[in-house]
């Protein structure tokens, strides 16, 4: 018996000195079309994982990577799969001019299982809207306006509750930071909010740690921080910068000549800024227009007396936006006296009671 028992204890030490098999998401198939191009897997921030020449269409590519999102790239072809840490086999046609593609990935039981659970979410914002529809019809005409875009901003936020709870009944660690990451939505508190309601093993998951970097990244402007300053360009063509305008509230609006609902909101603006005054808040118009003689021609024809500013880099290179972390104008963000951020994407009547619950 002690023959046996060394000879167990020694294969007892051999399986635990063996490393563990690396996972790795490994892509392999053949494609009609454009079959002269290139495979790749792309990470979610633009970078290539792995990639070869295909030979007639056919390729294979290994990455040492977990189960989560990666974007599918083949020739013209990209979009972004659910994948697992495993073999996933790739048929289908690729047009050469980036047309009509007819791409199949087997193994995408829990791709599908994720497009559903942003299905229901999508169906919430619908179900939202509808309610919004529904109450503005129980309001008085002079009521409805304001009322409705009040309510029209909080959508997103309104997804993100239902993503929460999506998350927090699927069992798959990866497949939930995967639904979370998403459909977050786009201000920092409703992303820090999905990404608390993870779990830990959620959280350590590829989709999970892309969603804390989603929320790392919108850090510096969540409500309460200091407003990230910024030097931009006045009417006179002299440079203010934001730190100037401390000493009372700020209310920064960020538009552009050809944003229709951009200008309707200049309206309200002046509205609440003749009720409380220069001497109590400082209004300033941030253009995100490509040129200045669009800028000044908008200025003109609004007719705007508080401070005006241009960021010349225009709306899609703008720095001052990148800086803000938003991608939709109007968009306004309230500053404290002391350069706080107070709250963000505010509209109508909201605006005012948040100008006014801070005003000394």
């Amino acid at each position: 018996m002690m023959w046996r028992n060394k000879w167990i204890a020694g294969l007892t030490a051999v399986a635990l000195s063996m490393p563990l098999q690396a996972q790795s998401v490994v892509l392999k198939g053949k494609i009609g079309g454009d079959i002269r191009n290139k495979a790749a897997l792309i990470s979610l921030d633009g970078d290539t994982l792995v990639s070869c020449q295909m030979e007639r269409g056919a390729f294979q590519l290994s990455y040492p990577g977990t189960s989560g999102l990666y974007k599918v790239s083949i020739g013209k072809y990209e979009k972004v799969f659910f994948l697992p840490a495993d073999t996933v086999r790739v048929s289908g046609y690729v047009d050469r001019l980036s047309g009509e593609s007819d791409v199949t990935l087997s193994n995408t039981d829990l791709h599908k299982k994720m497009l559903g659970y942003m299905g229901q979410v999508n169906k919430v914002g619908e179900t939202y809207k509808k309610w919004v529809r529904d109450t503005l019809a129980t309001l008085p005409e002079s009521q409805v306006s304001d009322m409705e875009i009040v309510l029209l901003v909080q959508e997103d936020s309104v997804k993100s509750r239902a993503v929460a709870g999506l998350v927090r009944q699927e069992t798959n660690p990866a497949l939930a930071a995967a639904v979370a990451y998403l459909s977050c939505g786009k201000l920092y508190e409703d992303v820090a909010f999905v990404y608390e309601s993870l779990t830990e093993e959620a959280r350590n998951a590829q989709p999970g740690r892309l969603l804390a970097g989603k929320r790392d990244k919108l850090a510096p402007v969540a409500d309460g921080m200091q407003a990230p300053d910024f030097m931009l360009v006045n009417l006179n063509g002299e440079k203010v910068s934001l730190a100037q305008l401390r000493g009372k509230p700020v209310v920064l609006d960020f538009w552009a000549s050809w944003c229709g609902p951009c200008r309707r909101e200049m309206a309200y603006l002046k509205k609440v800024y003749e009720e409380l005054g220069a001497d109590k808040v400082s209004f300033v118009s941030i253009s995100l227009d490509d040129t200045r003689q669009q800028w000044e021609s908008s200025c003109a024809e609004e007719k705007v007396e508080w401070l005006n500013l241009w960021d010349e880099a225009g709306f899609q290179n703008s720095v001052v936006r990148k800086l803000y972390h938003f991608d939709f104008i109007p968009f306004c963000v309230v500053l404290d006296a002391e350069g706080r951020i107070v709250k963000k994407n505010l509209r109508r009547n909201k605006l005012r009671e948040t100008l006014y619950s801070i005003i000394k």
